[in-house]
């Protein structure tokens, strides 16, 4: 064990710590995509909920006037990486959540590929290859994927194992369960628990559990796993009704979204084969006209090449069930390319699961175990030699390709241009085959070296295996390295200059997210220093976009996250300001008690008294702006006048209007406004006003509509002088309680009824599991220290 140890998992680890230094010391940050721009928001407000004391807030008060975390499985709310947020900054946190369980990953493909009987260096080399996968690599900027993604196979293991009477192995897949289900991803909580399921359906040789005794264990394990996260599930099934997901669902076209195109099989022999990973992206058209989600699925020469060797599933059981699993994983990824999946998608419910690229899980820890199983036969088999002519093969397929991009004859210059004939031209279609011949060169140069490695694989199978697995893991770490690119942290820690002119207690929109006052453009990208994605986040930051906001404790507006578990109203209403003018929708955020826009232009044909601005920085891509928006509706007021509309563009019409006094007038869903109310505006005083609960002495003449800057969900409750009261969805999408003329005390509060409830059951299943494991290691204590 200490050789095995020291010839594979140190080198291994060592270079996968290594490749992620600047993340683990503090001084890089991952930066593509979601990380930044979606995950940050909610961890930051999350990191801010927890070290005020806030264990297990329902709301993010930091996001659209508070909208749900507890219930929002992307926030990861129970995940615990959470406990970084306690000792360390929000992005270090963050990413530390991504190294650490890149450092897992290996071992938990090895305790699969140990559990379907492969040696111990062939199942090294299996998790090996499935952690330096472009496909678990693409998950770096997937900060709600990558937890279940590793944990998959050791559910996988932990089943297997429990099938053939482990002890403690019930216990441990209650837990993994558990893990996968709060690593914020249900579709891929639902995959890992199908792949589960079929290994204990599996046939096994040699002694296993009575199916009187495997059932009822098995229930009870992935019971009390679902046990443990039903906070989580709880809350998220009482908002799903009122979010965009749950209420509007998604079209067939956004659902298969993120399919997986067969002619883009082309990165497997080649990494970013469709562009490099900046603004020089060419290949949009291959990802259905998007950014791939997964920005590469190349697994590497030697993957490849094992793969091949194991060959047809002749025997072994896991040969079977991998390949089989790759078979299902391939037929779901195909979306809307596999006429089968528009029938599967128009089942009722389908419609909310999206982006079958996602199912990419299974061909990747299938694919993997069947590198190990290749491995495998190379070493006990006699297929050394076939897999040293194999890698003999792939280097001078390389060189050829080498020479050939090196020449570049006219016929297949005109193939490749043909690709995207607009784009591939000129200086741009010269620096691509410049690309195309560095990656093809250094492609080779891998694949040189595993066949040199191999002259060992017979007389000194240990060395050969670990000169196999460390070139496969350097290299992949260098090829595929713009997958986990890091920025200087020090970009998003310093304070932006903007963040003097917006108070905590004030409410912000950044102008330019998902287009409410239009987009950036291609002129502004153009003036960055060069084409990496990263500089966008930086003038970001600057401009207090919601991401920067949040991390210095600023609350926004109509920054909604991008899973739908939003409401409706918000999520709609952001999407409908993308259609008005400046002045409209200036009037859209004074009604929604917005005090400062910032924005990346001057704002256009807005009346002088609507909005005055207070400072511009310059010096970035652009000039970055701040206004002060005037005559916001307040934190709290009692509106005299109260307007009764049946929907939602009816709505919208009279807030636009110039007309409108967001101070004094309210506009109500006719079915929350009982009756019309036209008198004077009344006196609202703050009693109590936290984080989930307010308390409002109101006095009124004629009565009035209690406005607040708080977004409307359907877990408030309301009293009226203790008598329970309806809440109103007032001004599209705040919250709001219809008042009586007179002096009443009002209380607003989230009902943490069923929560409470969940958080026993949890505690007291989280107590079982620790239980059984304990009694499991007890009666079996040498069996168990031996597996």
């Amino acid at each position: 064990m200490r050789r095995f140890s020291l010839l594979l998992i140190v080198p291994t680890l060592a270079i996968l710590a290594l490749s992620s230094a600047s993340l683990i010391d503090g001084s890089g940050t991952l930066y593509h995509r979601d990380f930044l721009t979606s995950h940050l928001p909610l961890k930051a407000a999350h990191a801010n909920l927890l070290t005020d004391g806030h264990l297990l807030p329902t709301i993010d008060p930091y996001r659209s006037g508070g909208q749900p975390l507890l219930g929002n499985p992307n926030a990861l709310p129970l995940y615990p990486t959470n406990v970084f947020f306690f000792v360390a900054s929000p992005l270090w946190a963050m990413n530390a959540h991504v190294w650490v369980h890149w450092l897992l990953a290996p071992f938990a493909l090895f305790w699969l590929a140990r559990a379907f009987g492969l040696s111990r260096p062939s199942a090294w080399a299996a998790g090996a290859i499935y952690a330096t996968s472009g496909y678990f690599l693409s998950l770096f900027n997937l900060y709600n994927l990558i937890a279940a993604a590793t944990w998959t196979p050791a559910l996988v293991a932990a089943c297997l194992e429990a099938r053939r009477g482990r002890p403690g192995r019930w216990p441990a897949a209650g837990a993994l369960w558990t893990l996968i289900v709060l690593g914020g991803d249900p579709l891929y909580a639902a995959l890992a628990g199908l792949m589960a399921l079929s290994v204990m359906l599996l046939p096994i040789p040699g002694p296993s559990t009575p199916w009187t005794r495997f059932v009822p264990r098995c229930a009870v394990a992935f019971g009390l796993g679902t046990a443990v996260t039903l906070p989580m599930i709880v809350e998220m099934l009482r908002i799903l009704p009122a979010s965009f997901r749950g209420h509007w669902r998604y079209s067939m076209e956004a659902a298969l979204a993120q399919s997986w195109d067969p002619r883009t099989a082309l990165e497997w022999l080649m990494p970013f084969f469709f562009g490099p990973l900046s603004y020089d992206f060419w290949g949009r058209e291959f990802f259905g006209g998007n950014p791939p989600l997964l920005y590469a699925l190349y697994p590497g020469t030697l993957a490849l090449v094992l793969v091949i060797i194991a060959g047809r599933p002749r025997g072994r059981r896991m040969g079977q069930w991998a390949w089989g699993w790759i078979a299902v994983g391939g037929f779901l990824t195909l979306g809307i390319y596999n006429p089968a999946m528009w029938w599967l998608y128009r089942l009722p419910g389908a419609s909310v699961l999206r982006y079958p690229i996602k199912a990419w899980l299974l061909v990747a820890v299938a694919a993997s175990l069947l590198a190990g199983l290749g491995l495998e036969r190379a070493l006990r088999e006699g297929r050394g030699p076939l897999l040293r002519r194999l890698l003999g093969i792939a280097s001078l397929g390389y060189l050829g390709l080498w020479l050939l991009f090196l020449v570049l004859p006219a016929p297949f210059a005109r193939l490749l241009q043909s690709m995207d004939p607009a784009t591939l031209r000129g200086p741009f279609f010269a620096a691509e085959r410049l690309r195309w011949l560095t990656l093809c060169f250094f492609i080779l140069v891998t694949a040189a070296a595993l066949w040199f490695a191999c002259r060992w694989l017979k007389t000194k199978p240990g060395i050969a295996v670990a000169l196999l697995v460390a070139a496969h893991v350097a290299s992949q770490c260098f090829l595929l390295q713009p997958l986990y690119d890091s920025d200087d942290t020090a970009a998003y820690t310093r304070e932006p200059a903007l963040l003097a002119h917006i108070g905590e207690d004030q409410h912000g929109v950044h102008g330019a997210f998902q287009g409410m006052f239009g987009n950036l453009s291609g002129e502004h990208v153009m003036r960055f220093p060069d084409r990496r994605f990263f500089w966008l986040n930086r003038e970001n930051f600057t401009s207090m976009g919601h991401f920067s906001g949040t991390l210095h404790r600023r609350r926004y507006d109509f920054n909604h996250s991008p899973e739908g578990l939003d409401t409706f109203v918000n999520i709609s209403l952001t999407q409908s300001l993308a259609e008005l003018d400046d002045a409209e929708s200036l009037r859209v955020l004074a009604a929604s008690g917005v005090d400062r826009l910032f924005m990346h232009r001057p704002l256009e044909g807005v009346p002088e008294d609507e909005a005055t601005l207070l400072h511009t920085e310059t010096g970035g891509a652009w000039d970055h702006s701040v206004y002060a928006v005037e005559r916001p509706a307040p934190h709290f007021a009692l509106a005299g006048r109260a307007i009764g509309t049946p929907h939602l563009n009816a709505a919208l019409e009279i807030i636009v209007s110039d007309s409108f006094d967001a101070r004094t007038t309210a506009v109500v869903r006719s079915i929350d406004l009982p009756q019309s109310i036209n008198g004077e505006s009344g006196r609202v005083e703050v009693v109590e006003n936290r984080l989930e609960r307010l308390v409002l002495d109101t006095e009124s003449g004629d009565g009035g509509v209690l406005l607040t800057r708080r977004a409307w969900l359907p877990t408030y409750r309301a009293t009226i002088d203790g008598e329970p009261v309806a809440t109103a969805v007032v001004n599209i999408h705040k919250l709001g309680v219809v008042v009586p003329a007179g002096e009443h005390r009002v209380e607003i509060w989230i009902d943490r009824g069923p929560t409470r409830l969940a958080v026993t059951a949890a505690l007291l299943s989280l107590f079982a599991l620790a239980a059984w494991a304990f009694m499991e290691v007890r009666r079996d204590p040498v069996s168990t220290a031996g597996s």
